[in-house]
């Protein structure tokens, strides 16, 4: 355990360690939404001028093929939490600092950001899915 610290231990800035978690936290949180994302688009019909899931089950075993990938390929750079709840988690634990915390969060950001609007340039279907009758995105 680290113990409560504001900045990241001096080994990690001068290895550059710190540097590529970052960079691990950005790739992962894209690559998890991205991924996630574009799996639960593909097992959407076409009902009008929306999109219904057939079934939540593809949906939900998409973004855990995802999260699995993900967690393995990144979990030895930067402990792979790809959400800002775990890395609060992992501060308040004293596993990580204040300041890792915080930019593991703006990489994690930017990360599902840049996954969205890529999806968004991508969206071919013209649409947005519904999640169940007389429900769509903005509710649930």
């Amino acid at each position: 355990l680290m113990g409560w610290s504001l900045l990241p231990r001096p080994s990690d800035r001068r290895s550059g360690r710190l540097y590529r978690s970052c960079i691990a936290e950005l790739v992962g949180s894209f690559s998890y939404v991205f991924w996630g994302c574009l799996v639960r688009d593909s097992f959407s019909t076409k009902v009008g001028t929306t999109y219904t899931m057939n079934n939540n089950l593809e949906a939900a075993l998409g973004f855990g093929a995802a999260l699995a990938a993900t967690i393995h390929i990144f979990s030895d750079i930067s402990g792979s939490h790809f959400n800002p709840a775990v890395s609060l988690a992992m501060f308040v634990v004293q596993r990580i600092s204040l300041i890792r915390m915080l930019v593991y969060w703006i990489m994690q950001i930017l990360g599902t950001v840049l996954a969205v609007a890529i999806l968004d340039a991508l969206d071919r279907k013209g649409g947005y899915v519904t999640l169940a009758d007389g429900l769509d995105q903005g509710v649930g």
